[in-house]
């Protein structure tokens, strides 16, 4: 079996580096991703009713699909 050279070694550590690098970003990313849910779910049950209120209903938004219709 023939040797591994030093240039080896620096090649498999630098792409070993990148693979954990990516894993960990990539991991980051998604968690906090899934944060964002359960955040949003939070404060959508916590304010909800108190926006309800200023939330307009069967009044079509101005330019809306149900408007062209018609």
């Amino acid at each position: 079996m023939a040797q591994v050279s030093w240039v080896d070694w620096v090649f498999l550590a630098v792409v070993g580096l990148s693979v954990i690098v990516g894993l960990v970003r990539g991991l980051l990313y998604e968690v906090m991703s899934l944060l964002g849910w359960v955040v949003a779910y939070v404060a959508a049950q916590a304010f909800g009713f108190a926006v309800a209120p200023s939330i307009p209903v069967g009044a079509p938004a101005r330019g809306s699909i149900s408007q062209r219709r018609s």
